[in-house]
């Protein structure tokens, strides 16, 4: 079990360093700067929803179609 445990792991490292496997490893599993960019929007844009005012409904007159009357 030992043994088959240190092949399987020298032959990853080989085949990593032959196909240049980490490249894509860090691309896929950790963050660029788009992830980065995006996440800091995300928590801007929830700050903003928190202290911004409530959505106001508003319903056109029947009587006169020019007005606008909250609900």
């Amino acid at each position: 079990m030992i043994i088959t445990k240190i092949i399987v792991s020298k032959v990853m490292k080989h085949l990593v360093d032959q196909l240049q496997l980490d490249k894509v490893i860090r691309y896929v599993f950790e963050d660029n700067d788009l992830d980065k960019k995006v996440k800091t929007l995300t928590k801007k844009v929830r700050k903003l929803e928190k202290i911004a005012h409530p959505q106001r409904e508003f319903v056109v007159c029947n009587e006169c179609e020019q007005s606008i009357k909250e609900k």
